[in-house]
């Protein structure tokens, strides 16, 4: 009889309790986007972000090719979302509502546990949403751009910060996890609206820094064949002072950022192995590129933005990744659903494949487009300085080595990166490039009209 009980005790021992048989650990990914506000390529290195290249390029998967969609930041954020491209969103510009289904709420229905830190949509006041558990929204309604002391929407109510903005909104988040049911699933959207200007974080005013001067700096846009509203004389200096103090200002908020960055990635804890972390920026900036700054244009500075990917669990066994695969705010959608189980209809593809070594590409040519492209020009799209025009509509056709632009106005483009990686000289309608240009406008057709899949 003793034995008996020994044996039955063992075999209980060995069961799971009452309650962790209903509540088993949800083997699904955490997930966590950290989105940064009009952050340039030329701000997004090892000496501004150490933190993102030690903890998440290091350790992870960076993408030297990574795009949005549409340049300008409530279009792109609303292409994260949802997965699909502006034409298919409906989201043009900053005033436009989004609609369309996003991950959020899917992620939400399936159990997982929400949360906003930071900005949603500009065309968005503020106002809590449904889908969110935990809201801590800035950068619209009743919150400015500032990134000291902000006024933020928690939950619902509007209240008044002293301190960093960016480091009140990883603290929210570090609480978020924290209080996140280890057993549950949780996505955190971290978007604070950094280094958008005023970028007037100054903790690290006096972090020397050099503002970038490649060849395509002060382009002479008349005689490099550029679009009518692109044409324009060399910047005088007043504007070019101006120009190098912002991207002082910005590319230290961007260390400041890294801070913060440091923060969140520390409060998952244990959970760090199995939560998928996306690092990218809503739009690249120009400073002096071409003679223009801000955003907007289909350019590389414009629309190539920095994109990393950790996920320890499933990165592949040869270690960091430095893909030059073609990728694009619009995959992350997919990739979401696909970690989570869940349909998605989408335009974008799941990175699942590059994360894990299993696929080295999963597309050939990345579209970028603004206004539809049958605008001429686009809302609010009018002169920022002194001699810089709006952007007229636009669609425009990635590959690895061509660009090539359609606008609204009949214009076109067509740059050979490979012989000509700063997008100076226009080969539209020159000659001995028609075939080329010919084969890129049917893939830009081909891309513009194909349904999500």
């Amino acid at each position: 009889m003793r034995r008996l009980l020994v044996a039955l005790a063992a075999f209980f021992a060995v069961l799971p309790s009452p309650a962790a048989r209903a509540n088993p650990p949800d083997a699904r990914p955490n997930v966590l986007i950290i989105l940064s506000d009009d952050q340039a390529w030329s701000t997004f290195s090892p000496t501004l972000m150490p933190t993102v290249y030690s903890q998440i390029v290091a350790q992870g998967a960076l993408f030297t090719s990574g795009y949005v969609d549409t340049p300008v930041c409530c279009p792109s954020r609303a292409e994260i979302l949802t997965g699909l491209y502006g034409h298919h969103t409906n989201v043009i510009y900053n005033i436009s509502p989004l609609r369309k289904p996003t991950i959020v709420r899917a992620l939400h229905d399936a159990g997982y546990r929400t949360g906003l830190f930071g900005k949603y949509l500009n065309s968005w006041p503020c106002w809590r949403r449904p889908e969110f558990d935990r809201w801590v929204c800035s950068g619209s309604g009743k919150s400015d751009y500032s990134l000291v002391d902000p006024t933020l929407n928690v939950d619902g109510q509007w209240q008044k910060f002293d301190g960093y903005t960016t480091d009140i909104l990883a603290e929210f988040l570090s609480d978020f996890v924290a209080s996140t049911d280890p057993g549950q699933p949780f996505f955190a959207l971290y978007a604070p609206t950094s280094p958008h200007l005023p970028a007037n974080d100054d903790r690290y005013r006096s972090l020397p820094v050099d503002p970038p001067r490649s060849p395509s700096y002060d382009e002479p846009t008349f005689m490099d064949r550029k679009p009518h509203y692109m044409w324009r004389g060399p910047m005088p200096g007043n504007e070019r002072w101006m120009i190098d103090v912002q991207y002082r200002e910005m590319a230290r908020a961007v260390r400041s950022l890294d801070d913060s960055v440091a923060t969140v990635l520390a409060s998952l804890g244990d959970r760090a192995d199995n939560t998928l972390v996306f690092y990218l920026s809503d739009n690249g900036y120009l400073y002096g590129e071409h003679r223009r700054w801000g955003k907007g244009t289909p350019y590389d500075e414009s629309v190539r933005v920095p994109f990393a990917i950790r996920w320890p669990a499933a990165l592949s066994p040869s270690g960091p990744i430095v893909s030059p695969a073609l990728v694009e705010n619009v995959d992350i959608a997919p990739t979401i659903a696909a970690v989570a189980g869940l349909p998605w209809q989408a335009d974008g593809y799941s990175l699942v494949p590059l994360i894990t070594g299993q696929a080295t590409s999963v597309r050939t040519a990345v579209l970028t487009e603004a206004c539809f492209g049958s605008t001429r020009w686009c809302p609010g799209g009018g002169t920022q300085i002194d001699g810089q025009s709006g952007v007229p509509g636009y669609w425009a056709v990635q590959t690895h080595r061509w660009t090539y632009i359609e606008y609204g106005t009949g214009e076109r483009e067509l740059y050979d990166r490979w012989g000509d990686r700063y997008e100076l000289v226009n080969l539209a309608r020159a000659p001995g490039a028609e075939g080329m240009e010919a084969r890129l406008a049917a893939r830009l057709l081909a891309l513009r009209t194909a349904p999500p899949h």
